[in-house]
């Protein structure tokens, strides 16, 4: 795993589950870049050459603090410049280039200047531009939960142990694919 503090946990965290969006964006095309902006962002997308192209196949993933910064760049922030969809008057980002932009509070924002925790540096983000259309989840068997009454029999206790079997894969050739953009040394 590329972050140190999920290794030290052990191949049980869940972490370890699948190779995920940052992980392919290391891998693929990582931009370097300071600030969370409309401009950036158009870079990232910019960096995945093909797969860029149609907004709608695409999602910028960012964490909450570049929502934030996001919210305020001037470029999204005025009616002049966004007429209705203007950050200023419904509060909420939308879109940017037409594609989607999903924040989530699973990016990480203690990270280092290359994108990943190794226990030292814990000041940086990251912001996340994915063709949609070259992931997919996998499911080899849908959750189950199985319950036991027979261990405990004698306290009334059960035990329910629940299992499912699923994986995140990049449909798309790993060696070719730009499929997946990232910007590191993002500050929160």
């Amino acid at each position: 795993h590329q972050d140190s503090d999920t290794n030290t946990a052990g191949t049980t965290d869940a972490a370890w589950a699948w190779d995920g969006l940052r992980k392919r964006g290391l891998a693929n095309t990582t931009q370097a870049t300071t600030a969370t902006t409309a401009a950036n962002l158009a870079l990232i997308r910019k960096a995945m050459g093909k797969w860029g192209l149609n907004p709608t196949d695409l999602a910028f993933i960012v964490g909450v603090s570049a929502m934030y910064a996001i919210l305020a760049d001037t470029n999204l922030l005025t009616v002049d410049k966004m007429g209705p969809n203007a950050t200023i008057l419904n509060g909420m980002i939308g879109s940017v280039f037409g594609v989607p932009v999903v924040v989530s509070e699973h990016v990480r924002e203690v990270l280092n200047a290359s994108g990943v925790e190794d226990a030292i540096t814990q000041t940086k983000t990251y912001m996340l531009c994915v063709n949609r259309n070259e992931w997919a989840i996998g499911q080899r068997e849908a959750i189950d939960v199985r319950v036991d009454d027979s261990i405990y029999a004698e306290s009334y206790q059960r035990v329910a142990v629940a299992f499912q079997r699923e994986d995140l894969q990049c449909i798309g050739s790993a060696a070719t694919d730009e499929n997946t953009a990232i910007a590191v040394n993002v500050t929160p």
